[in-house]
């Protein structure tokens, strides 16, 4: 099987719907009740009220600014921002406008802040399932897979938080998803792999640094 792009992707996915695992299909229900269900109990801890400020920015000012005109951002006395309209400088800004989405779809609150995250997360199951059958051919272990995944307490932790953890962990799988066989699928591939690269570096600098390190010795070997 070649990878080729998302579209090619989907339209082989769903023209296989009627064979849909009924296993995957269970997993990913119950992944979606412990990473959705009752996100917003408990208000945002110190960074994700950062990114979550960021994010309200963003709605007014299409841009990350520091500061609204009353409130000024920041948890290292300035650090994060240049004094120059105070543009936010500490962090890469995906996170900060996935947030802004999640506000403008529902509202700005703890489940806004969380659900692209959390989204983010679910759909990394589904791929790790989908990575582990293409690799290994083993209908079983792509299903262990994906229900370990979702009864990962840590991950199921982090995947709940208004932070760049969900989106980071799904760039990580879809990386090792392009990365199988770039050169037999020529520029697709490559750009489907380039852009989950792209993405993952402005998800977080130190997660794409380290795990790029690894793909590229990968590579060379």
């Amino acid at each position: 099987m070649r990878v080729v792009g998302f579209s090619d992707f989907w339209h082989s996915f769903w023209k296989k719907s009627r064979a849909m695992d009924v296993v995957l299909f269970l997993t990913l229900l119950l992944a979606a009740f412990l990473l959705f269900y009752n996100l917003d109990q408990r208000p945002l801890w110190q960074d994700e009220a950062e990114t979550g400020c960021l994010a309200k920015n963003v709605l007014k000012y299409w841009i990350p600014i520091a500061y609204d005109g009353k409130n000024l951002i920041s948890q290292e006395e300035g650090l994060e921002f240049g004094k120059d309209g105070r543009l936010w400088r500490w962090s890469p800004w995906l996170q900060i406008y996935l947030q802004a989405l999640g506000f403008l779809i529902f509202g700005p609150g703890a489940f806004g802040a969380r659900f692209p995250f959390a989204f983010c997360a679910w759909l990394s199951i589904l791929f790790s399932y989908l990575l582990v059958k293409r690799v290994s051919g083993n209908l079983a272990w792509a299903r262990v897979t994906a229900l370990l995944l979702t009864l990962s307490t840590p991950f199921i932790l982090f995947a709940r938080q208004g932070r760049y953890y969900g989106v980071g962990c799904l760039m990580a799988v879809l990386i090792l998803y392009f990365f199988q066989d770039v050169r037999r699928n020529g520029y697709k591939g490559a750009t489907c792999l380039a852009l989950a690269a792209a993405c993952l570096f402005y998800a977080n600098f130190i997660l794409f640094f380290s795990y790029l390190a690894g793909v590229f010795l990968s590579a060379l070997v």
